[in-house]
């Protein structure tokens, strides 16, 4: 985190955190990266299917597991992202989209397939500070019938995309 690395979540036929680190010579401006770089950071054995990744305030790797109902973190130890996870959260059956706010809240959307417009956006608050964020194991529901399949943040503001609908939506 915070070096231009790539990271990527990979729910295919071979489910597995990559990343990709960048080439030494490019600029975090312009980056360039190559396969040469790339590792795999976990796999299908410890983590079936993973759904999204996010960093949190203080470098810390979360992924969500839709299969396995989890989310995971990875801490961020001496400048290197720990492989062994030191919370679980299982407090959502179907976790999916995952984003950060500045002050180190997460944010989970969670989706049902089979029932279209039936999903919901969750918050689980930092009970600790922005630099040293503490997630709470108790979501708190922020939307229902929503669907987000990727959320981000922009200025402040959490947007979420749905592959039900095909819109970007500004959400709660």
């Amino acid at each position: 985190p915070g070096t231009g690395d790539l990271w990527v979540a990979n729910g295919g036929n071979n489910p597995s955190i990559i990343s990709i680190l960048r080439d030494g010579a490019s600029t975090l401006g312009a980056p360039t990266y190559s396969n040469s770089g790339a590792s795999t950071f976990t796999t299908t054995a410890e983590l079936a299917i993973a759904e999204s990744l996010a960093f949190d305030t203080a470098g810390n790797l979360w992924v969500t597991s839709r299969n396995l109902g989890q989310i995971r973190k990875y801490p961020l130890s001496a400048g290197n992202i720990s492989q062994s996870t030191s919370q679980f959260i299982t407090a959502l059956s179907t976790p999916g989209a995952l984003a950060f706010d500045t002050t180190g809240n997460m944010y989970v959307g969670e989706t049902n397939e089979m029932t279209p417009f039936t999903g919901k956006l969750w918050k689980f608050p930092n009970l600790g500070t922005a630099g040293s964020p503490v997630i709470s194991n108790t979501p708190v529901l922020l939307q229902n019938g929503v669907d987000p399949t990727a959320l981000a943040f922009i200025a402040g503001q959490l947007w979420g995309t749905s592959d039900l609908n095909d819109q970007v939506v500004q959400l709660a």
